[in-house]
């Protein structure tokens, strides 16, 4: 049962790294470039598939985790990050309260998948 569940987080990781990039990169550029309006979209993507990337890497390495307390800290981290360290030191980055919110919304996603995985894998 183990091998099915670290390869289970171990898709849903690379999944959301893809995910990540295609929002990051071609996906932002495009909407920018073209002045579209994507309801927010492009600015919170990759906020969402930030926290969505850690938690699925961390509970690839070890199934001992809290999930509760790794989503939580996840949210957290990534807000503090974004605040404090890459909006003062990164040229052009800011945040706002969309990103807060979908880390919020991605953290609380996170807690029921891992939840739903660790019911159906570990016994």
């Amino acid at each position: 049962m183990k091998i099915k569940y670290e390869k289970t987080y171990l898709l849903l990781f690379l999944v959301s790294a893809v995910f990540f990039v295609i929002f990051r990169i071609p996906y932002r550029s495009y909407i920018y470039q073209n002045n579209f309006y994507d309801f927010h979209i492009a600015d919170v993507a990759p906020n969402f598939f930030t926290v969505l990337l850690f938690v699925f890497l961390k509970k690839t390495n070890s199934s001992i985790h809290n999930n509760t307390v790794l989503c939580i800290s996840t949210f957290i981290g990534l807000v503090f990050y974004d605040y404090f360290i890459q909006e003062h030191f990164y040229k052009g980055a800011t945040i706002d309260i969309l990103d807060i919110i979908a880390s919020f919304f991605a953290a609380i996603l996170s807690y029921f998948m891992v939840e739903r995985i660790d019911k159906n894998y570990v016994k």
